[in-house]
């Protein structure tokens, strides 16, 4: 008496349809991970460029120069978004970054159609703001509170004042 050996194709039938299933999530994670390190770069690229313009004088062509830092910082470092527009805003007191780009999603995946309400790609956008500042005189107003600190606690500065202090003994420790 011989058994008769039977296979069934349960295992085949369910792979094939937990497969697409499993890479598809696989895809969506992917293009997720994708968008959120571009989004990164670009915030980050966004509030560089509005630093570094906001720390310009005015004699210099500020827009020109905050745009191009801009696209430097930007190139060759996003993975997956392409056609990136930069607008830049220069204002009296306020410079601000922003960037907008479209990361597309493969056609394949109806899911991500689905979740992105029929579009083949998601909009990356970045935004920062700077207020403008004027180093020398920022340096001047910092050395007046300065000296007025040292006015009040009755210590000389230690960043350009030469003026001695006037108490004898301050520098050295107090004796017991």
């Amino acid at each position: 008496m011989k058994k008769k050996l039977t296979l069934k194709g349960s295992y085949t039938i369910e792979a094939s349809f937990l497969m697409p299933m499993i890479l598809t999530v696989i895809v969506i994670i992917i293009y997720l991970t994708f968008f959120l390190h571009d989004r990164t770069v670009l915030n980050s690229a966004a509030y560089t460029a509005a630093m570094r313009g906001s720390q310009l004088t005015s004699g210099e062509d500020v827009y020109a120069v905050v745009e191009d830092s801009g696209k430097k910082l930007i190139k060759n470092r996003l993975l997956a978004t392409k056609d990136v527009t930069t607008d830049v805003s220069v204002q009296k007191n306020k410079i601000s970054v922003s960037y907008k780009g479209a990361l597309k999603i493969p056609a394949g995946t109806l899911l991500c159609r689905y979740l992105t309400n029929g579009r083949d790609s998601l909009e990356v956008n970045a935004q920062a703001q700077a207020d403008c500042i004027n180093p020398v005189s920022l340096v001047r107003k910092m050395r007046v509170v300065e000296g007025y600190a040292s006015d009040l606690t009755g210590q000389s500065s230690s960043t350009g004042g030469t003026e001695a202090s006037s108490t004898p003994g301050a520098d050295t420790p107090a004796q017991e």
